[in-house]
């Protein structure tokens, strides 16, 4: 879930299937923004940020929560 985005070019999420064909790609852009996914089923990443402008600060914050079954 993005938390904060500032001054940020990229930082763009992508998605594809365990064959490593693309599902697409999106930009997490407002606060609150989230993407819910399996890991076992789906890759993802995130490309670099760069700053919009380089006399600023530049800041991608997200929070990312994991979990797993504990089932026998």
């Amino acid at each position: 879930m993005l938390i904060a985005r500032h001054n940020v070019d990229e930082g763009t999420t992508e998605i594809g299937g365990p064959d490593g064909r693309s599902l697409g790609r999106f930009i997490l852009g407002s606060p609150g923004d989230a993407v819910l996914l399996d890991d076992r089923r789906i890759r993802h990443g995130v490309t670099p940020i760069r700053a919009a402008c380089q006399d600023l600060v530049a800041h991608r914050d997200a929070l990312v929560v994991t979990w797993k079954s504990c089932a026998a």
